[in-house]
């Protein structure tokens, strides 16, 4: 038996937890460029 109500909740965490995921990939990657940014004339 599944609910409907207890599949959306189960499928809306899974869609947060992509979400936290994807983003904290982002931020990794904004990091890298600033890195780069701030790196790249020191060198």
């Amino acid at each position: 038996m599944k609910h409907p109500f207890l599949m959306a909740i189960l499928s809306k965490k899974k869609k947060t937890e992509l979400e936290r995921v994807l983003f904290f990939g982002f931020m990794l990657f904004l990091m890298k460029i600033n890195l780069k940014k701030v790196l790249t004339p020191l060198l």
